[in-house]
This record gives structure tokens, sequence and C-alpha cells, in this order.
């Protein structure tokens, strides 16, 4: 199938790998003139499992999108082949954090894959809006280094305390994010032992609204969670 591409925007799909894990960073270009990106794409990661890749993606916002399709290649210039038979589904339109999943059974241990993922929208458009490389050895990777318990208080008007646990020593990253998907700061982003955190984060300077906090760390660990200021 051909992939449409816009001009008015791309992302740039940033790799990063952690054992037989992956997860892609984007970055967004701006929309221009009454164009609007359909999805705001929080993160794309594939994970090895017991003899299966997991696809993970989040969004931040969806407009008039009917759905996802995943793509795979396993070698550098080779065709992509849509793996997923039906569209995936969204699961609305709105400001609202969505999560989505789907399982590649169809993985062979010491294979390189290159996932890509698009979308699909009303006006018939599809475009790619991530990718993730993941070199999977056969193994269950989701031994989990990290736990994101959330934010207190809830919701906040000044400054709300994040808390988490770190099971493993690793390098652990905690940034925040607007509904639109950019960036705030980084509140966090060293080596920490096994322990229970907090970190704070200040609304001060921030207009009501929904926000997220985003952890990742060790063995391609990456969680979301919704914040809301009120003023």
């Amino acid at each position: 199938m051909a992939i449409k591409k816009r001009i008015v925007c791309y992302f740039t799909a940033l790799i990063l790998l952690i054992g037989s894990t992956a997860t892609a960073q984007y970055d967004r270009a701006e929309s221009v003139g009454d164009f609007a990106l359909p999805v705001t794409l929080l993160s794309f990661s594939a994970t090895g499992g017991n003899n299966s890749v997991i696809l993970s993606w989040k969004t931040a916002s969806e407009v008039d999108l009917w759905g996802f399709n995943v793509y795979r290649s396993t070698s550098p210039g080779e065709a992509l082949y849509r793996m997923n038979e039906d569209l995936i589904l969204s699961q609305g339109t709105g400001p609202e954090l969505n999560e989505y999943q789907y399982i590649d059974y169809s993985v062979e241990s010491g294979s390189r894959y290159t996932y890509k993922l698009s979308t699909l929208e009303f006006s018939g458009t599809e475009q790619f809006i991530g990718a993730s490389v993941i070199n999977y050895d056969g193994s269950n990777s989701l031994n989990l280094k990290l736990e994101l318990k959330g934010n207190f208080p809830a919701p906040f008007n000044s400054e709300t305390k994040i808390a988490f646990s770190v099971f493993e020593t690793t390098r652990v990253t905690l940034q925040i994010y607007d509904l639109r998907g950019q960036r705030i700061v980084i509140l966090l982003d060293r080596i920490l032992s096994p322990g229970e955190y907090f970190e704070t984060f200040s609304g001060d300077q921030l207009p009501s609204g929904i926000y997220f906090c985003r952890l990742q760390g060790g063995n391609g660990f990456d969680r979301i969670h919704k914040m809301i200021l009120l003023r």
C-alpha cells in the first residue's frame, strides 16, 4: 500500500536500543496554516516477549482518525508489509490519553525488525508517524525495573509530587508534557539505586489543564500518567 505523506508535518524517529528492546522518541514539526496533526504521539516502542514482539504506543490526542496500521521490514531497503489484517481502531476523538498494543507472533530469534506505525484519517490519507527497531533474541524482556505510582495531590493547583519505585539500579528519566505533546521540563535524568522516590513538579507558571508525566528506564520501561492542574 502506498503511503501518502503530508508536506506540512513530519516525525523523525530517534531510536534508542536497550538490550533487546527499542523505544522510539520523536521530534514534532509544528502544524502550518489551518492544518493540524491528527495524532499527538507520545511514545511507540517494541519489546521482546515470549516468542513475540510487543508493540505499544500512546497518544495524547486524536482528531478525525479512523485508526492505525502496523508495518514491518526485516532489512534496510526491504519493502514494508502490513502486519494487522484489520484496522486498529481509534479509541475516540479529543484530548485524552489513549494506549494501544499489537503483538507480532511471526518473529524469529536472532532477527532485526523495523516497525512503522501509520495513521488512517477520515479523509483517507495514511501517513507514517513513528518507527521502532528491535534486535529480537527470543527472550522475554518484560522484567520491569520501575513502577510509576502517580501524583499527589491530584488534582493540584500549585505543585504536585510524582511517586515511583526503582527495583534495580538503572537510568531513570522523568519528563512532563502538555496536551500537544510538547515537553515542558525534564525533572530527572540519572542513574538511581533501588528505592522509593518522589519528584516535585511545579505548575506555578502554567495554565490550568491536563499534563502528562512520563517515566522511562531500563528494559524499555515507558509509562505515562495524566495529571490535572486546577487554579
